[in-house]
């Protein structure tokens, strides 16, 4: 839930589609660097007849490095047992390059991501273990160092590979299976600052399976996005902002007309994020929530969640180490 607003990078002609906008993760993680945090210890609260209990339980410590990156996450259950270890590394560019996750005290390998860039910064490949098969995507860039190629392999067996040809503000991508014979079509459409207009995605006889449309305030702010499937609307989306562009508000329109606000933010007069709430459908009679205490540094002191499908209460509390 931290990232908001979907925004699509264009610069490598393939759609990704990555929550920018107001990034409250990176907001976080500025702050965090800013404050000189080390450590992050968190402790959970459980709920008993309407109340947080006295004494939380360590649930989880956090590493961070100097610039804010999270490198370990260790996870704790009620009894102090370690019941799962996240690490990640970082290169000089401070992008990261490896995500691990393990069962227990790394006692077994559950997840993991290694990736590889050329000296532009462009992603070469991508390789691990996704907790039943080893996998690895292999890009390649043409003269002008826009993505032409990826392939995707499981097992060291090719699973598929897409193709990319590029022509002013549209790129075309051509979907081939194991045996390399052509599946599907898609082509995107960018707007002068870079940011997806359109996705459509075609069979080979030339059938519409999707399409993705989105409308943007002055070619940068997302305000609208709608999806298709065939000839059949799925979903709108409508985005809401402040004065400061940040969200307050997602409200999602599904097929049958029917409404429902899926997202609301409130912001404290330092600017921090105070509240959020999301409900996942129009059926849902209840938000979930959390609300958000902060230290003068603008880091967490206690986080308030309410999780409205299983109608559970849980308070956290953050201690810190600096450096």
């Amino acid at each position: 839930m931290n990232k908001i607003v979907f925004v699509i990078l264009a610069f490598t002609g393939v759609c990704t589609v990555v929550r920018a906008q107001y990034d409250f993760r990176e907001a976080e993680k500025e702050r965090i660097a800013q404050a000189n945090v080390k450590t992050q210890t968190e402790y959970t609260h459980d709920y008993k007849n309407g109340q947080p209990s006295e004494h939380g339980y360590k649930s989880s410590v956090k590493q961070f490095d100097r610039y804010g990156n999270i490198t370990e996450e260790i996870n704790y259950n009620a009894a102090g047992k370690i019941i799962s270890v996240v690490a990640y590394q970082y290169d000089d560019r401070n992008t990261r390059v490896n995500h691990e996750r393990y069962q227990g005290n790394r006692e077994k390998l559950q997840y993991s991501q290694k990736t590889m860039f050329d000296q532009k910064g462009n992603k070469t490949r991508e390789y691990g273990f996704d907790g039943a098969a080893t996998y690895s995507n292999i890009y390649l860039y043409d003269r002008e160092g826009k993505l032409a190629e990826i392939t995707y392999t499981t097992d060291n067996n090719p699973v598929e590979k897409r193709k990319l040809t590029h022509s002013g503000k549209k790129t075309d991508i051509r979907i081939f299976d194991a045996a390399n014979n052509p599946t599907f079509k898609q082509e995107n459409t960018y707007n002068d600052a870079g940011n997806l207009l359109s996705e459509i995605k075609t069979d080979n006889a030339g059938k519409v399976i999707y399409s993705h449309n989105f409308e943007y305030k002055d070619d940068k702010i997302l305000i609208t996005e709608t999806k298709k499937r065939g000839d059949l609307p799925e979903y709108q989306k409508n985005y809401y902002y402040d004065d400061r562009q940040r969200p307050v508000k997602e409200e999602t329109v599904n097929a049958d007309g029917t409404k429902f606000v899926s997202h609301e933010y409130r912001y404290n007069p330092s600017g921090y994020l105070e509240m959020e709430s999301w409900k996942k459908s129009f059926q849902s009679k209840e938000a979930s929530s959390k609300t958000v205490d902060y230290d003068q540094n603008g880091i967490y002191t206690e986080v308030k969640s309410y999780f409205a499908t299983y109608k559970l209460y849980s308070l956290y509390k953050y201690t810190y180490e600096f450096y």
